[in-house]
């Protein structure tokens, strides 16, 4: 159970920060200072945006770190992410926090505070560790490509927008055990060229990592942002949200009641598994490497039902290969109703 405070209430890390003035639009939420929870010494400003309706009472939560363009605020990439959030029902399932660089755009100086301040949030709020993101914009992008790679036990994927990449660093197995990455870039960008995203996603994939790469036709450096004009730019971000909400970090050990839960899963059988809403619930929110085998024993029961609960569970979250594997082997079910 989680008991302890969060932001919302005064602590060590964290104390009320006051906006520039004036405020922008974002300004109903939380602007703070974060500062070292043993030194007292500063580390960053940050806007908050916490679940509405409260803190749960377990790590269930998921966390985005935005990371905002040169001489924006720490506030301007939330746009990409409340809506979308509130749209999907997801807004009382995620924490979000928008940092500020300490210059005009990110650089090395802020390699630190980030994760700082990553940390500190996944373990001062009820946040599930596997189910961290980064996002960034420009700057923030190349800040998302630049660092994200390089702190991958830490995150389960990024979205940089109008970046490029650094050093991406070879891993074992990428496909099943390294971060995942979901690039934007326009390709009439005058600022930031899209070949540097064309370059790293392309050497994503020489590395066995897995990747979404959207390259938007005909849209500028700043179009890219103007997703309630363009319907085609709404779909891209909803997709982005969606993507980071299925996803799970590949390597952190679960906590010990989802292990728990997991092994007592062992001895019963798919249909009991599947025939129980909340059994299926918190498969559902597990996900990931650690819950593959069990939703692969549901994809090739015998029972038709099963294997059609097991499915629609595979749409709600990702796992991983070979559970992609399984469903994929139902196209060419015996039953038209699984075929479906």
């Amino acid at each position: 159970m989680w008991t302890s405070g969060w932001a919302r209430t005064p602590s060590p890390g964290s104390r009320v920060y006051t906006p520039p003035s004036p405020p922008p639009p974002e300004g109903q939420y939380e602007w703070l200072e974060f500062r070292d929870p043993v030194t007292y010494a500063f580390v960053m400003n940050y806007v908050l945006h916490s679940p509405p309706s409260g803190l749960p009472g377990q790590r269930t939560l998921g966390l985005v770190m935005l990371f905002h363009g040169v001489n924006s605020s720490q506030a301007s990439e939330l746009k990409f992410i409340i809506p979308f959030l509130e749209r999907q029902g997801w807004i009382d399932d995620y924490v979000v926090i928008g940092g500020k660089s300490q210059g005009n755009g990110w650089g090395s100086a802020d390699d630190v505070p980030v994760r700082k301040i990553l940390e500190w949030a996944t373990g001062a709020s009820p946040v599930d560790p596997r189910r961290v993101f980064v996002h960034g914009f420009s700057s923030g992008g190349m800040m998302t490509g630049r660092w994200g790679p390089v702190n991958q036990d830490i995150i389960a994927g990024g979205v940089p927008k109008a970046g490029r990449f650094d050093t991406i660093p070879s891993v074992a197995d990428a496909l099943n055990m390294a971060a995942e990455w979901y690039i934007i870039h326009g390709d009439k960008d005058q600022a930031v060229s899209v070949n540097n995203s064309r370059n790293g996603a392309a050497e994503l994939a020489s590395k066995g990592y897995r990747y979404v790469y959207r390259e938007l036709d005909g849209e500028d450096h700043v179009g890219i942002r103007a997703w309630e004009a363009k319907e085609h730019l709404e779909w891209v971000y909803e997709d982005a949200m969606a993507w980071k909400h299925f996803l799970r970090h590949k390597d952190k050990g679960l906590f010990d009641e989802d292990a728990t839960f997991l092994t007592g899963l062992g001895g019963l059988t798919p249909a009991q598994i599947w025939r129980n809403a909340a059994t299926v619930d918190d498969l559902v929110r597990i996900g990931g490497n650690e819950a593959s085998s069990i939703v692969v024993d549901g994809l090739q029961a015998t029972e038709e039902d099963v294997r059609i609960e097991a499915a629609l569970a595979c749409g709600r979250v990702w796992l991983n290969e070979t559970s992609d594997q399984a469903l994929a082997a139902l196209l060419d079910d015996s039953s038209a109703t699984v075929r479906a």
